[in-house]
């Protein structure tokens, strides 16, 4: 259980540390995408990541990629120590096996979706991971659906822990989810996450319920374990007072993508107003101190995510009023009316526009879904102008690992 516990502390979801797992992500990718502008121009490490000319010695870039190869590396330890092992039951090696392929799979899924084909290490062999080569996305997405596919065959519905805080099947089953959509799987997408919807476990609940310590939203939501503070989202986001700079500030791109009385924009945003300007930032967590409450957990899986999945992946089936039901459901939770969409086109913009503004700022979502849809170039070509390449879309290799591994290959552009 301490190793276990180990995995889930190297997310650093309760402290403002670099981590591909935990609040970086959704910082930077943010900044990437249309979503964030940091409010303090001048430091060339954020400026580079803002105006998409990242160089290949960015720091943050760097972190990103050892952190999850630090963690994959904790994963492995823990495999190799528990199967098999005679010393503890079989039930619980299950678990712990299934919640520790869950880890390996998110950050084999951030990695791929930020860098592109990586090395797939899978044991604590160092000298074969030293040079290990890059492997293709197609390959790298194999290895997650096989850890999920596996870690559902271990687990069962049931929480191992108190609350939501450490991952069951339908953790397992909400990134398969995920992975099925990024994938064009349709089908398997859809009956996915019909499973995790009718499991009768989780609901939609109001905006300012959603983050918070045991919402019935949450499919995975993780223990902060910072003595200060709670989430590195409210830590790195939400300013100490009213009179304080936002550090991150959204663009009125994200600002002008929700409609009037829309609960989540009056909800999961905070504004400032400091010599007559306007500063909004991301607001889903607030908390600044450990002793704030109600708590708020750190979402890894929600159900809203599900539906919006579930709602993309019909409506490329052709069930176009089965896709709807799932859009108005998230529009009705955020205050707002049904749809007006009824063409598959027209669904399909309705659902990436619902997307935009649910899971803005979170996970990185915005940048993936920009990507995966090939919508990248011409919704950030205006926007970023000069700055904007295709060869944007994957962040660099950071060139101390080139630098070590001879194997490694550079991205494109860099």
């Amino acid at each position: 259980m301490s190793a276990l516990a180990g995995v889930y502390a190297g997310f650093n979801t309760g402290s403002f540390v670099s981590n591909i797992n935990g609040g970086l992500l959704s910082q930077y990718t943010g900044m990437s995408a249309d979503e964030l502008v940091y409010t303090f121009p001048g430091q060339s490490t954020l400026d580079a990541i803002a105006n998409n000319n990242i160089q290949v010695d960015n720091s943050v870039v760097l972190s990103m990629w050892s952190s999850a190869y630090t963690g994959i590396y904790q994963v492995n330890a823990f495999l190799e120590g528990v199967t098999g092992n005679t010393k503890i039951s079989a039930s619980f090696q299950k678990q712990v096996r299934g919640e520790a392929l869950v880890s390996r799979a998110l950050y084999y899924f951030n990695l791929v979706n930020v860098f592109g084909g990586v090395p797939l290490v899978t044991t604590t062999d160092f000298k074969t991971n030293a040079v290990k080569p890059r492997s293709s996305v197609d390959e790298t997405y194999a290895l997650i659906t096989n850890d999920l596919t596996t870690a559902i065959s271990l687990m069962n519905e049931t929480y191992p822990s108190a609350g939501r805080l450490r991952p069951n099947i339908y953790a397992a089953k909400a990134l398969l989810a995920r992975v099925y959509l990024y994938r064009g799987q349709w089908k398997d997408a859809s009956d996915m996450a019909t499973s995790i919807i009718n499991s009768g476990l989780y609901d939609l609940v109001a905006p300012n319920q959603t983050f918070k310590d045991g919402s019935r939203e949450a499919i995975w939501q993780m223990l902060t374990l910072n003595p200060y503070t709670q989430t590195a989202e409210a830590q790195g986001f939400v300013p100490y007072s009213s009179s304080s700079y936002p550090s991150f500030t959204l663009i009125d791109n994200l600002k002008n993508a929700f409609e009037a009385n829309d609960k989540r924009f009056t909800t999961w945003t905070g504004t400032n107003v400091i010599s007559g300007i306007a500063y909004t930032y991301p607001a889903k967590y607030r908390n600044l101190n450990s002793t704030d409450s109600p708590k708020e957990d750190y979402m890894i899986f929600r159900a809203g995510e599900q539906y919006l999945i579930r709602a993309e992946a019909l409506a490329n089936q052709g069930l176009l009023s089965d896709a709807i039901a799932d859009i108005n459901k998230i529009r009705n939770r955020a205050g707002l009316g049904n749809t007006t969409a009824v063409a598959k086109n027209d669904v399909l913009a309705a659902i990436a526009k619902e997307r935009q503004t649910e899971l803005f700022c979170e996970w990185g979502h915005r940048w993936f879904d920009l990507k995966r849809t090939g919508q990248a170039t011409a919704v950030l070509g205006p926007l970023k102008g000069t700055n904007w390449a295709a060869t944007d879309m994957l962040y660099p290799i950071p060139i101390t690992e080139i630098k070590t591994n001879p194997y490694l290959v550079q991205n494109p552009g860099y």
